[in-house]
């Protein structure tokens, strides 16, 4: 997959790039790999293994490019990714702001649409908040990653976290064209974490939110009412407590009906509700079908 990757930077049709490849500690041949390409615009470092946020910022730091992309090593840019936004840059006068381009999410080959970023329809906050930019979209004018970057605390939820701390000061612009791949496979970090509940993680996934609102949240709610954000949180612990249930995850069930109740007290009337109040205390959660919220 890393090849795939560097090769789809390779094969941009716009060329004034440099690839800055940060190996957060691998074991496998990642070095053996990037080394085999004999291009001047490639650099390499190495970091002992410290998480994607703090690799993600070790490449801020390095690069000396006026705008910063990101592309993680198992997706991949489509030729003409750089040049579409080139050509948005240069039409707004090189903007000081976020840039998005649209993204497919391809599985087993399929390729499907993710949604683009609309302004006739809805504001980049709400946008952003309700919908998952991954940071392979991004592009990001070098003064704003002088003021904020990814949050080292947080290894979950922490690209909406610098997405939406970024949109309360500065603009969000969509470049009109699917120019992202996503790929989504069986050892994806997002597909692992809702195949069955962590405890710690889903602690760290909450806790990054309310980090969220601590610093920002006066800002936000300028845009998203404190229901909207009581709803979306309470909305992930049901997402989260359905795969627990199906997995029959005890603890973790009780952690989430607990922080769902605070939430959503109404849900002390629901069918789940019952069923889970009888069956926890006797640890006889049987696997139930499971939807999962986006």
């Amino acid at each position: 997959m890393l090849k795939r990757a560097i090769e789809s930077v390779i094969s941009q049709t716009y060329s004034n790039w440099e690839l800055i490849i940060v190996d957060d500690g691998s074991v496998d041949d990642t070095r053996e790999v990037v080394a085999s390409y004999n291009d001047d615009r490639i650099h390499y470092s190495y970091q002992n293994n410290q998480e994607k946020c703090i690799a993600r910022n070790t490449g801020i730091s390095r690069a000396k490019g006026l705008y910063i992309c990101f592309l993680d090593n198992d997706d991949y840019f489509l030729p003409f990714h750089l040049e579409e936004y080139c050509k948005v840059i240069e039409t707004n006068n090189n903007p000081v702001a976020m840039l998005i381009s649209g993204l497919y999410i391809e599985e087993q080959g399929i390729r499907k649409e993710h949604p683009m970023f609309d302004p006739q329809k809805e504001t980049a906050l709400r946008f952003v908040w309700k919908t998952f930019i991954v940071p392979g979209s991004v592009c990001l004018h070098r003064d704003i990653l002088k003021k904020y970057r990814f949050s080292t605390e947080y290894y979950i939820w922490e690209d909406r976290h610098l997405w939406l701390r970024i949109l309360t000061e500065f603009p969000l612009i969509q470049v009109p064209r699917f120019s992202n791949v996503l790929v989504e496979h069986k050892n994806r970090f997002t597909k692992l974490f809702y195949h069955s509940i962590s405890l710690p993680i889903v602690k760290m996934y909450f806790n990054c939110i309310q980090d969220l609102l601590a610093s920002h949240g006066k800002q936000l709610q300028k845009e998203i009412s404190a229901k909207e954000i009581r709803d979306f949180i309470a909305d992930k612990h049901l997402a989260f407590l359905q795969i627990a249930v199906k997995r029959s995850q005890v603890k973790e069930s009780l952690y989430l009906v607990a922080g769902l109740l605070k939430y959503k007290p109404q849900f002390v009337l629901t069918p789940l509700f019952f069923k889970l109040m009888l069956l926890l205390p006797l640890n006889k959660i049987k696997p139930a079908p499971v939807a999962i919220a986006g």
